[in-house]
């Protein structure tokens, strides 16, 4: 996914969650716009401490290793990036399902980049939980594990959660003329760059990279997507296997963590299911290629 942007914006990058952040905002750079961004940079850096299972004593390792029907108390952001991922895994009848970090360690090593190595290794049906087998109470924003296999992991929503949480910063210090993506896999637009104008996003094939599939007019509006060509990295929930490598989907919602849990869970998702859902939800949209062919793609709801 790349950006075209033919008017004057200032770029800001950081460095988080295994990827490059960055906020392009429109117009003549000023002393005002850097701050706004360091501030968001600086917030992303205190959510990565704050959902990595891979930060020691983050709110999820701490969750992970609590006994069994233990509940945790959670910082409000981690509990409030929980209640919207399970409403993703509730959405997508469990085709998200935020409580497999167990079985993706064991059927994915990483390598030096960070990267899904596959592991010959056996399952077993206690290590596939289902996503409702971790319980929130809103009321003391606590979170317990209801079985042992259950380990939180949220590779598939935590950039899109960010994105959002950035977002809300920038808005509320009067800085809506901005996109912002984590590491171009997932979008979010506030304002247009100028009245009547959206910010153009261009997407590719990821097997084709010069054959552009599709270009957004974003404003108020949050795309992601998930693929992989070389090397399987997403999990089925139901089977516990590696789904076929060459696949790809994208998704188009109102918010960026949405966004980011369902082009996961499109990858997962039959044709027909992808169909409904957004049918029911007429403000997702979905664009999918499923490997079959060399760059046909297939759209639903209300990509554009």
């Amino acid at each position: 996914m790349s950006e075209s942007t033919p008017f004057k914006y200032e770029r800001f990058s950081h460095e988080a969650m295994f990827t490059t952040f960055e906020v392009l905002m429109a117009g003549e750079p000023t002393q005002y716009q850097k701050q706004g961004a360091r501030e968001v940079f600086q917030i992303l850096t205190r959510l990565e401490q704050q959902l990595s299972r891979f930060v020691d004593n983050s709110d999820m390792t701490r969750l992970n290793l609590a006994p069994v029907n233990e509940p945790v108390l959670l910082g409000l952001e981690t509990f409030d990036c929980l209640t919207q991922a399970l409403s993703v895994c509730e959405l997508t009848h469990g085709a998200l399902n935020i409580c497999l970090g167990r079985r993706t360690a064991k059927l994915f090593g990483k390598d030096a980049d960070n990267k899904p190595v596959m592991q010959d290794e056996g399952k077993t049906h206690a290590e596939l939980p289902n996503w409702d087998q971790l319980v929130l109470d809103p009321d003391t924003l606590t979170a317990k594990r209801t079985h042992e296999a259950v380990q939180v992991d949220l590779g598939a929503v935590g950039k899109g959660f960010a994105l959002d949480v950035m977002a809300q910063t920038l808005t509320d210090w009067g800085l809506t003329r901005c996109l912002l993506h984590g590491g171009s896999s997932t979008v979010l637009s506030l304002d247009g760059p100028e009245p009547d104008m959206t910010w153009p996003v261009t997407i590719s094939h990821p097997k084709e990279p010069r054959t552009v599939l599709s270009t957004l007019g974003m404003a108020h509006l949050a795309t992601s997507s998930s693929s992989q060509i070389e090397q399987s990295h997403v999990i089925d929930p139901k089977t516990g296997d590696a789904i076929p490598v060459s696949k790809a989907a994208w998704s188009s919602a109102p918010n960026a963590i949405l966004a980011d849990g369902l082009s996961t869970a499109f990858m997962i998702m039959s044709p027909e299911e992808i169909k409904t859902l957004c049918q029911e939800n007429p403000e997702v949209g979905a664009m999918v290629w499923d490997g079959t062919k060399d760059v046909e793609v297939q759209s639903y709801g209300a990509w554009r």
